[in-house]
């Protein structure tokens, strides 16, 4: 699908209630997504409750997608049912813009999952349900104002479905966890054992413990951008400091207390996840990999700064409880409040001016949705990369190890395979006989593994070319020949 503009609203600029746009229930969908505007909507963008998936998203809007009533999960751009099984889930170079949350979920098995590139602007609820995950990559995205509503105490000790259980301390962006009996928290605070992917064991639906060994694990965050504006944590603050509501809460040790209605700020990353890369994930084997990640303010202009203001108050409304079918946060520049017929060229411009921003990417490009960046994303397109980098399953090597690519000779694309016994940077290069740099196709952190990579050298003279794998202190090189 392609080219299209979803726009939930009535002719009399009205919005629908709880919608849809997708739902795929059958098992094995393949769904190529390009260029689509999802706007408006109250549901979910994209349910996926169908096993075995492979949805590839690119370039794509969501914009305006939060339900007046339903402030968690109403607007949700994607969300997967509990348990469902994914093939493939690639999310690249994509916006959201003032959704609620639930942006990219794993909730079940997956062999391959990447979000990159994508631009997250104002967000009410966390934007990933993806703590299990089993080959996770998150990288080069730029998060502002996301998880806007941190939780309040309740949500944070009580409710393992809505918070980022079991840090009771606040809620994160990045969340992932694995079987745990040992840390704090596990001994401690909670007095239980934490469970990880094993809970997706599927016999039924061939999801074997095998699959779900910690060793074939992968979990992949680089080089992302994160920032919360001024005006949202003043409100905490204020908010914080004259505190009247209360709830009754369940506290770890199991008792139940009056406790105020605190607010949590987010933040990226909480103290039980950073444990979990520092600690937990090297000791049982998975391949992590957490680096390049960067609080920055990515400065935009002044009237998307400003949008802050509608998030607040829809916020606001959200804690006291005052939520009626008028509490919309669209975006509306021009104060009309019209939304229908839909705004062309769309109104919002999410390119920022943060120069440190603009090349901060592994790939040397900007962080967040690159057609905002129109001569970046020309590159990107032309940098004879035909396919993303993949990381296939297997043994973790033992050494380095660059293949004869095949076929070879070949016309007009090629297919390189390497393997690294560790995580470190990765460069892989392509020379002209000269010695002349040709193309450059990987430079990034990457896991312990075997990879392959998909070259195309259609903008290529015919000739002979070499290729270097570059690796802490290994070079290795290849020859290989183009033949038009």
């Amino acid at each position: 699908m392609n080219d299209l503009y979803l726009l939930s609203r009535r002719a009399d600029n009205v919005v629908a209630g709880w919608d849809n746009y997708m739902t795929l229930t059958a098992d094995s969908i393949s769904l190529k997504l390009r260029d689509i505007v999802f706007d408006s909507g109250g549901g979910f963008g994209i349910l996926i409750a169908g096993h075995w998936s492979k949805i590839d998203m690119q370039d794509c809007v969501f914009r305006n997608n939060h339900h007046s009533l339903a402030w968690i999960a109403g607007g949700s751009p994607m969300i997967a049912s509990p348990g469902v099984h994914m093939d493939t889930l690639k999310v690249i170079n994509n916006t959201f813009f003032a959704v609620n949350g639930y942006i990219w979920s794993v909730r079940g098995y997956d062999h391959h999952s990447v979000f990159e590139h994508n631009t997250l602007v104002y967000t009410h609820v966390n934007p990933f349900l993806a703590h299990h995950g089993s080959n996770v990559h998150i990288k080069n995205n730029l998060f502002y104002s996301v998880h806007s509503l941190g939780w309040w105490t309740k949500f944070v000790l009580e409710d393992p479905g809505f918070s980022n259980w079991p840090d009771t301390t606040s809620t994160s962006l990045i969340h992932f966890t694995a079987r745990d009996s040992v840390s704090k928290w596990s001994t401690d605070i909670w007095n239980q054992t934490i469970p990880g992917p094993e809970v997706y064991i599927d016999p039924d639906r061939g999801v074997t413990a095998e699959m779900l060994d910690p060793t074939r694990r992968v979990i992949d965050v680089q080089n992302n951008a994160y920032f919360w504006p001024k005006k949202l944590f003043d409100y905490y603050d204020t908010y914080n400091a004259n505190i009247t509501l209360t709830d009754s809460v369940k506290v770890p040790d199991g008792s139940i207390q009056v406790l105020p209605r605190r607010l949590h700020k987010p933040r990226w990353i909480t103290e039980y996840t950073q444990w979990t890369f520092d600690n937990l994930f090297p000791a049982i084997g998975v391949q992590s990999t957490l680096a390049g990640n960067m609080e920055a303010d990515p400065m935009f202009d002044p009237d998307i700064e400003g949008h802050v203001d509608a998030l607040v108050e829809y916020m606001d409304k959200t804690i006291h409880e005052r939520l009626d079918l008028n509490s919309r946060w669209s975006y509306d520049p021009g104060g009309e409040g019209i939304h229908y017929p839909p705004p062309w060229p769309l109104p919002e411009n999410l390119a920022f001016s943060n120069p440190a921003l603009q090349n901060a990417g592994t790939d040397g490009f900007a962080v967040g949705d690159l057609n905002w960046f129109p001569e970046q994303k020309e590159q990107w397109l032309n940098q004879n990369t035909a396919t993303a980098i993949e990381h296939l399953e297997g043994q973790v090597p033992t050494g380095y190890r660059l293949a004869e690519n095949y076929p070879n000779p070949f016309n007009p694309s090629t297919t390189i395979e390497f393997e690294v016994p560790k995580a470190e940077l990765v460069t892989l290069k392509v020379y002209n006989t000269l010695g002349q740099l040709v193309s450059t196709l990987v430079n990034q952190h990457l896991t312990a593994g075997a990879y392959k990579f998909r070259f195309d050298a259609s903008n290529l003279s015919s000739g002979i070319y070499f290729y270097a794998l570059d690796a802490g202190d290994v070079t290795l090189w290849r020859k290989m020949i183009f033949l038009k």
